[in-house]
C-alpha cells in the first residue's frame, strides 16, 4: 500500500529497477553496442543485489516488466528511437502520501515508459491506492507542466523541488494544487535533488553541496560532506537515449538509499573513497551496507535512481 512522506523511516515496500538489453539495437557500432550491453548486466547484477537485500530485510519488492520493443515509439511531436529502458524507476514516478503520480517528465524518452510498471500500480490501486497522472507533455509547448519525480525531495510535510531545468513552473503548480497538504521550498538547483543531498535521519543531512547553500531550514541541521564523482574522463557517451550524461550537475555519492534511520546502502567505491564521511556518518550510530556499482558514472544514475520508494512508516510530521 503507498505511504510515503520521506526518505529515511523504515522502508517497507520497493520497486528495483531492471534492464532491457534489447534496447542496445539502437547503436550501431558493433564494438560499441556489445560494450553496453556488458555494461547493462553489470547494473543488473547491482540492481539483483539491491533486490536480494531488500527481501532479507523483509522489504517487499517490485521489478518492472521490461518490453522489448525493438523499433521506434512515436506521437505527434516526437519520436523516440526505442522503449527506453527500465533501469530508473524513480524518475517517471512519484509516491507521495498515499498516491502514485505518474509525471510528466522533461524527457520525452519516458513517454510509453509506464507500460513496464502498469501491472505494479495495478495492484496497489488494487489494494486503496490514488492513481493519477500530470496531464500529458506535447513536447510542443513550454508552457506545459511537467516534472520528474526526483525533482522533489519529501521531507514530513514538507516538499523541496527543484525550481528549473528539471521542473517547469506549470508543473510545480500542478503539484501543488493535488496536494495542498504539503509545505514546499523552491531550491535553485538545475537538477534531480537526490544528487546533491540526502536527508539520513531528521537533523542528519548527507550533503554534496555546501551548508550555506542548502535552504535555510536545514542549516542547524547536522551537515556530513560527500564528494565522489571525480574525473568523467574515461566515460564516454555512446547513446544518451541509454545514458545520462548530466555530469556537471550529478553527484552519485550522495544518491544513496535509507533502509530507515539506522542503516544506509551506499556505493561501496564511495565508501572506499571517503573514509571521513564513513566515520562522521557511523559516529550517528547509523550502519552502512555497501553495494556494488561499477558502471555508476557510465550511467550517471545512483542508487536511489534505480529504485521507486512505495512505502515506509513514516507520515505528515513536521521535522523543522
Amino acid at each position: 500500500m503507498i505511504n510515503r512522506y520521506d526518505t529515511f523511516t523504515q522502508l517497507k515496500e520497493v520497486i528495483v529497477g531492471t534492464v532491457n538489453p534489447s534496447v542496445c539495437h539502437i547503436i550501431k557500432n558493433e564494438t560499441e553496442r556489445d560494450f553496453m550491453v556488458n555494461m547493462l548486466e553489470s547494473v543488473k547484477a547491482t540492481q539483483d543485489q539491491m533486490a536480494d537485500i531488500f527481501q532479507s530485510m523483509n522489504i517487499v519488492v517490485h521489478r518492472p516488466k521490461p518490453i522489448t520493443l525493438q523499433k521506434p515509439t512515436v506521437t505527434p511531436h516526437v519520436e523516440m528511437p526505442a522503449m527506453c529502458n527500465p533501469v530508473a524507476p524513480a524518475d517517471n514516478y512519484l509516491c507521495i502520501a498515499n498516491t502514485i503520480v505518474h509525471c510528466a517528465n522533461v524527457s520525452p524518452h519516458y513517454y510509453f515508459d509506464h507500460e513496464q510498471y502498469q501491472h505494479i500500480w495495478q495492484s496497489q490501486f488494487s489494494q486503496g491506492a490514488r492513481w493519477i497522472a500530470m496531464p500529458r507533455p506535447t513536447f510542443a509547448d513550454a508552457s506545459e507542466p511537467q516534472l520528474d519525480a526526483p525533482a522533489v525531495m519529501l521531507v514530513g510535510d514538507t516538499v523541496f523541488y527543484a525550481n528549473r531545468t528539471v521542473t517547469t513552473p506549470q508543473g510545480i503548480a500542478w503539484l501543488q494544487q493535488e496536494f495542498d497538504q504539503f509545505k514546499y521550498i523552491a531550491i535553485d538547483y538545475p537538477a534531480h535533488l537526490d544528487c546533491y543531498f540526502h536527508v539520513l535521519r531528521p537533523g542528519v543531512l548527507l550533503s554534496s553541496v555546501e551548508k550555506y547553500k542548502l535552504p535555510a531550514c536545514l542549516h542547524t541541521w547536522d551537515v556530513i560532506p560527500l564528494q565522489t564523482a571525480g574525473s568523467y574522463a574515461d566515460v564516454k557517451v555512446i547513446d544518451n537515449f541509454i545514458q545520462d550524461d548530466d555530469w556537471a550537475n550529478t553527484e552519485l555519492g550522495v544518491n544513496c538509499v535509507s533502509i530507515n534511520e539506522s542503516t544506509v546502502m551506499m556505493m561501496r567505491h564511495g565508501i572506499e573513497q571517503n573514509p571521513q564521511t564513513v566515520k562522521a556518518i557511523e559516529q550517528h550510530g547509523i550502519d552502512i551496507v555497501p553495494i556494488d556499482y561499477t558502471a555508476a558514472k557510465w550511467m550517471n544514475q545512483g542508487l536511489t535512481c534505480m529504485i521507486n520508494q512505495m512505502s515506509r512508516e513514516g507520515g505528515l510530521e513536521n521535522y523543522f
